[in-house]
C-alpha cells in the first residue's frame, strides 16, 4: 500500500491585495528536482532510473525530463509546474530545512516512524502546479523507500501528468453534443475536445473514428456483440486491429517486432493493451508513413459487447509522446450506457 499523503500543516505564502496566484510555467513533462549536490550524488542513478521510462514512437522518447535545481535557487523554481523536493529529514542541507518548513509535526512523526515518505500538494505557489516531497528519516531510509516503491511513485507522478493534460484538453469548447449523440445512438460515448471531429462513421460495421490534424492523430472505437468473452483473445485483438488498419486506414499495418500485448485494467474493465508502431508503405509518393499506436480491447459484460479503442499518431519530425498521451487521456473518458454517466 502506498504510504503517501496530501500535505498538511503547510506554511502558505501571503498573497497581498487578494491577487490570484500566477499560472505555473514550464512543461507538464518536466520535473524540477530541488536537491542539494551531495544528496544528488547519492541518488542520481536511482532517480534517473525511476523517471527514465520511454516510449518508442519509433524514436525513443522519455515521458519525463528532469531539471536539477539547487535549493538556494528555490525562489525562482517555485513557479514551475512540477517540483520535487528530495532529501532525508535528518541533515543540514537547505533542502532539509525547506521540507521541514512545509510539513507538520504529525507528518514528521510519521516519516521518522517509517510510515510515510511521499507527499503531494497542488497549487501552493502557482496554479496548475504540483509539489511532491520524497523523504525519509535518513539517507538509508529514503533509499529504501525509493527502491521498494519506485513503481508507485512513478504511477503517482504519471497520474498527475494525465490530470494536467485532461484539464487542458477540456478547459473550453468541449463538444458535449457529440457525446450525447454517441450515447443515444450507439450506447457508448467519449468526451470530445475542441478541434476533433468524426472523420468516419460506419454504423453497419460498428466502427467510428475521430481525427485532429497538425499533427495528424486518430482515435477509433470498434464494437461487436458477443454472448461471452471467450472470443476475446490476444490473437483476436491483433487480428482485428490489423483488419481495421487495412480496411479503414488505407492499408496501415502493425510492425510486429515493435508490438507488445499486456493485460491491464482499463477503467472498470480487464483489457488487452496493444502497444507498438503502425506503418503504411506508399509507393506513389516514394516514402513510408508510420508512428505509434495503442489499443485497448475488452469485454463489457453489462452490454455483452467487445470494444476496441485505438489511438494513433502521425507526426514526422516532432515529439509524438505528448500527442499519444492526449489521445490516451481522451480514450479514458469512454463510458457505456447509464452506468457510466457520472464518470
Amino acid at each position: 500500500m502506498m504510504r503517501y499523503l496530501f500535505l498538511v500543516g503547510l506554511m502558505f505564502p501571503i498573497v497581498l491585495g487578494g491577487c490570484l496566484k500566477p499560472e505555473a510555467i514550464g512543461s507538464n513533462h518536466e520535473i524540477v528536482v530541488v536537491v542539494s549536490p551531495a544528496t544528488w550524488d547519492r541518488f542520481e542513478n536511482t532517480i534517473r532510473s525511476l523517471f527514465g521510462r520511454t516510449v518508442v514512437t519509433p524514436q525513443v522518447e522519455q515521458i519525463f525530463s528532469l531539471r536539477i535545481a539547487d535549493p538556494e535557487d528555490f525562489d525562482f523554481f517555485q513557479k514551475f509546474k512540477n517540483i520535487l523536493l528530495l532529501a532525508p529529514l535528518r541533515g543540514e542541507d537547505p533542502t532539509v530545512a525547506l521540507i521541514g518548513s512545509l510539513i507538520s509535526g504529525e507528518v514528521r512523526t510519521r516519516v521518522l516512524a517509517g510510515r510515510a515518505y511521499m507527499f503531494q500538494k497542488r497549487d501552493i505557489w502557482a496554479r496548475e502546479q504540483t509539489l511532491t516531497i520524497l523523504t525519509g528519516e535518513d539517507e538509508t531510509a529514503l533509499e529504501k523507500h525509493l527502491r521498494e516503491n519506485g513503481e508507485e511513485i512513478f504511477e503517482t507522478m504519471e497520474a498527475d501528468l494525465n490530470e494536467k493534460v485532461k484539464a487542458w484538453l477540456y478547459e473550453e469548447m468541449e463538444q458535449k453534443k457529440i457525446e450525447e449523440k454517441l450515447l443515444g445512438t450507439y450506447g457508448w460515448a467519449i468526451r470530445v475536445p475542441r478541434d476533433y471531429w468524426i472523420d468516419g462513421e460506419f454504423p453497419e460495421e460498428r466502427f467510428l473514428f475521430f481525427r485532429k490534424t497538425v499533427p495528424d492523430r486518430w482515435l477509433f472505437v470498434y464494437w461487436e456483440d458477443a454472448r461471452t468473452q471467450e472470443v476475446l483473445t490476444e490473437a483476436w485483438c491483433l487480428g482485428k486491429r490489423a483488419e481495421i488498419g487495412a480496411t479503414h486506414y488505407n492499408g496501415d499495418a502493425i510492425v510486429e517486432e515493435y508490438t507488445s500485448v499486456t493485460r491491464e485494467r482499463f477503467l472498470e474493465w480487464e483489457a488487452y493493451r496493444i502497444s507498438g508502431l503502425w506503418q503504411n508503405e506508399t509507393p506513389a509518393s516514394g516514402y513510408a508513413a508510420g508512428g505509434p499506436f495503442r489499443s485497448y480491447c475488452f469485454y463489457d459484460e453489462a452490454n455483452r459487447r467487445i470494444y476496441m479503442i485505438d489511438i494513433a499518431v502521425f507526426a514526422p519530425g516532432m515529439s509524438k509522446e505528448p500527442y499519444l498521451r492526449q489521445l490516451d487521456v481522451i480514450a479514458h473518458t469512454f463510458r457505456t450506457g447509464e452506468a457510466g454517466k457520472d464518470r
